[in-house]
Parts: C-alpha cells; structure tokens; sequence
C-alpha cells in the first residue's frame, strides 16, 4: 500500500455527463455516479469485491473535508474539498495511478453558510469532458480549469438559501453546464455555455408544494433524449435542454434528494417525504395542549423558545443517534409562523398541522414514470406504472441492473423489484446498519453500496440477496464510489482509496 501526501492546499473539480457508449478501456467515470448519473460501469470492468484498509489497497490519499464523489477521466480523478476554518474551497486532481496530487486549486470565501449537520461546502460532485474539469460549490461559485489546473472561467453565484445546503451536481449536456440551483430564494436552473462561462439560459424555478415549501432539492438532473430531467420537492420535471422550458411534470410529494434514473425512456426515482410511511410519523398536538403546556408568558402564542425541541413531527427510527435526523416543530418554526412574528398562533398552527394529516395520505415511494404519456404539461397518474411505498431511500438513489431495480434504505434495507412490473423479488437487510447516503453502484454483475459508517457491503444482482462480502473501510463514507480500469475508488471522510487486484 502507498501512503501519498497532501500538498499544502487542495482542489477543486468538476465531473462529467457522458452520452456516447463507453467500454472499459476508456477509463471514464465524468460525473456523479458515472456516465448519466446511472452508477454503472463499463462493460468488462471487474473490481475487487473484498478490499479495506490492509488489503487490495493499491494507493490512499489524504484529501479535505468534502462529500463529493470522485470524477475520472483517463489518469486524472477530479475531487472538491473545503476548510471552514480557513473559509477556502479546493479542486483537487489526482493521479489515478499512483494517487500523488497532480494540482491543486484554491478559491477563497468571504464566509461559510449554514447547511445541515452532515452536508457542507463540497457536496457536489465535479464533471468533466476530458478536457476541462467544472467544479461546482453551490452556495459560491462554478469554476472551470483545463487538465493541468489553468483555470479557464469562473462565475460567482448569489446563495440560494438552500433549507439543508445543496448536494446538487453540474452536468454537461452538449456544449453546456447545467446546474440545479434550488433554494428558498431565487431558485432555478442556470445552463452556462462550457466553452466560456457565458450565460445560456436561467429558468425560475416553480415553488415547491405547499406542504414542503421549506425542503429544496437535492438531486442531480438527468438528460433524456434532448431534455433533461430532474426531481424536486413535489415534482418530476421535464426540461428542453436549448430552452430550459419546462415541458411535463408529474406531482409527487418528496423531499426531491434522490437523482432519478433513466431505463428504456422510463424514469425510476425514489420520492420520499418525512411523513410516508407510519412508523415516521410523531404525535402532533393540539395548539390548546401546547399553550397549556409551554406557553410560560401566557400570551396564548408560542414562540419559538416556548416550542420543546424533542417535539417532532417526524422521526427515523433507526437513526435517533445521529444528528438532525428528527423533524421537530421547532425545526420548521419560520415556515409555520407565516406572518412572520417569530410567534405561532392558533390559525398558523392548525394550517401546518392540517397539511402534516393530508400529507400522510400522500404515500411516498419508488415509482416507475412514463415521461410520454404527455407531450407537455402536467402528466396524468397513469403516467405512473408502479410504484413500491414501503422501505424508500431518502437520499441514495436506486440502480437498475438487468431489469432489476435495487434501493437502499437506512438501517440496511435492500429491496429488490421487477423493473417492468414492479413486482417485488426480495426485501432483506444486510449487515450494515445505519445511515445511507452514498447511492449503489455496480460493475461484473455485483452491487457495491457503502453505509455512513464505513462498510461497502457487496452482493450479486439477483432475485435474492447474496452477500459477497461486507468491507470495512473504519472511516464515515458519504460519497458514492467510482468504477474503472477493474479498480473501485472510494471517498471516505479522510481519505481517497483505490481498490484493486
């Protein structure tokens, strides 16, 4: 095993969306979860499927702070990082042979704005085209620089105000780059010409379903024949990749985390919300009860210090331990008090909860979308083809592997469906409890997915589960792993690996 050192200050980078066929001797991971964000590998590639700290390790990299997944493009891996201390970004290109750091790159920043306890600045992945790498760091700025770390064009960018931050990845589409900026203020698409930066369209985007109106998009979009399509809080959407109009949307309650996945010109996405399935759901008092009972200025209002913060709206059973993984009211304070008193009354209260109990007949769930069922506007539920309410992702998205779709849910939970029928051929849990925010990816017929905690369980597609091997890398992963040249690339907290025979 090589040990390589850090650089004094690292990089920043951007992956790639590819769209012509690739085999395994292009050696081509561009983007997040690899060629049209699928997480499947070239055809031929076969990774090590047992590996860790102390075997099949060829190289292991210091790097940043930073939960984007690793970019490849030929012998370069393309990573982003940050440091709040020192309020710096960094694009970071690394040999992928023998992991030294071929360049590195700084951007500095005046401050480091809030996102949720487990997202930060380098959340999203980089893209590249094999020529110029674009990084992005959504709350800042998009930056471009060719292969050997020259930057090309840059362009700050106002913060959007995301509710948790943005894990929103850059994507190429022909000659452009197109960014999911969702947020709470000035949410939209922005399409910048490649070549220059230049500005090619910016389209507003819509407003989120009422009941989710604080929640922001998470995911990455997808192209589609000459659209792309992407997954909001309350939406699938359709977009033209020359106009950025908003061709067909479907409806569906979710916090829009997970990236679609385009099979056969059917789309699969998980939509998930806080309130889909029962055992989420917490007890939600009366306002009568509430002011009873914490109201200490008896002024029949609720402030937003009288709110306990252990009274939630919804929880994740299997992960109370980590944090700001519970709802609380007090968590959504600013989007109940909607005359903006920084006080709750009664009216304000009962609309919020009345919209809670409506959501929750709202299922959320993994549902199959046939985009044509309308050529423009908004798509009928027979748009739908199935849908699997029970055991749903958050964050990880599925994969779809010989007609087979695969999701990951915290705690460990595989579920297995017919992506034709929906049907489902297995549900099981591995041996990797937990959280799960990297998404499946696959190569030779395995399916690699890395819990929070550290463990890469991998297991044969199939109509059963069989458990290969479960791989401990003793490092928090949040990034989803790379596959080329018969060598799996891992991200863990400290660290870039590679794996390999």
């Amino acid at each position: 095993m090589k040990t390589v050192s850090r650089t004094p200050l690292l990089a920043l980078v951007c992956v790639s969306l590819l769209t012509h066929t690739l085999s395994a001797q292009d050696h081509v991971w561009p983007q997040f979860r690899g060629p049209n964000c699928s997480g499947i590998a070239a055809e031929g590639e076969k990774p090590p499927i047992t590996f860790g700290p102390q075997r099949n390790v060829l190289w292991k990299t210091p790097l940043p702070l930073g939960h984007s997944s690793p970019c490849i493009w030929g012998d370069r891996i393309f990573v982003t990082g940050c440091d709040k201390s020192k309020k710096e970004l960094y694009v970071v290109c690394v040999d992928r042979k023998t992991g030294s750091i071929r360049w590195e790159k700084t951007i500095a920043v005046e401050r480091f704005y809030k996102a949720h306890g487990m997202n930060n600045a380098a959340t999203a992945t980089a893209t590249t085209d094999g020529e110029r790498v674009y990084a992005y760091f959504s709350s800042y700025e998009i930056a471009c620089y060719d292969n050997e770390g020259n930057p090309v064009w840059s362009q700050s960018l106002p913060d959007p105000q995301s509710f948790n931050g943005s894990a929103s990845s850059p994507i190429l589409a022909r000659d452009y780059v197109i960014l999911n900026r969702d947020g709470n203020k000035n949410a939209h698409f922005l399409c910048l010409n490649k070549h220059n930066g230049d500005l090619i369209w910016k389209v507003d985007l819509p407003p989120p379903l009422e009941s989710e109106g604080f929640l922001t998009s998470h995911s990455t979009p997808v192209v589609w024949k000459d659209q792309f399509i992407t997954h909001r809080a309350g939406e699938i959407a359709v977009y033209d990749i020359e106009s950025g109009e908003r061709t067909c949307w479907y409806t569906s309650f979710s916090t829009g985390a997970s990236t679609p996945v385009v099979v056969n010109d059917i789309i699969y996405v998980a939509t998930w919300h806080s309130f889909g399935e029962s055992h989420f759901r917490g007890k939600i008092p009366e306002f009568e009860a509430m002011t009873n009972k914490y109201d200490t200025d008896e002024d029949k209002l609720l402030s937003k210090t009288e709110i306990p913060d252990d009274l939630y709206l919804a929880v994740r059973p299997e992960l109370m331990d980590v944090q700001d993984t519970k709802l609380s009211a007090r968590h959504v304070f600013d989007y109940i008090d909607k005359n903006k008193d920084s006080q709750v009354n009664q009216v304000e209260w009962s609309d919020f909860t009345n919209e809670v109990v409506t959501a929750w007949y709202f299922d959320h769930g993994l549902i199959a979308l046939d985009p044509e069922k309308n050529e423009k506007g908004s798509l009928p539920s027979s748009a739908v083809l199935w849908k699997e309410v029970n055991d749903v992702p958050e964050v990880p998205t599925p994969i779809c592997l010989r007609d087979r779709i695969y999701m990951i849910k915290n705690g460990g939970i595989v579920s297995c469906m017919n992506a034709q029928t929906g049907e489902l051929l297995f549900r099981d849990r591995l041996e990797a409890k937990g959280l799960y925010i990297s998404s499946p990816v696959a190569a030779n017929n395995m399916i690699y997915i890395a819990s929070r905690n550290g463990i890469i369980s991998v297991f044969e597609a199939g109509d059963t589960l069989n458990v290969l091997a479960k791989n401990d890398l003793e490092d928090k992963i949040m990034a989803t792993p790379a596959i080329v040249d018969n060598k799996i690339y891992v991200r863990t907290a400290e660290h870039l690996y590679a794996f390999g025979e």
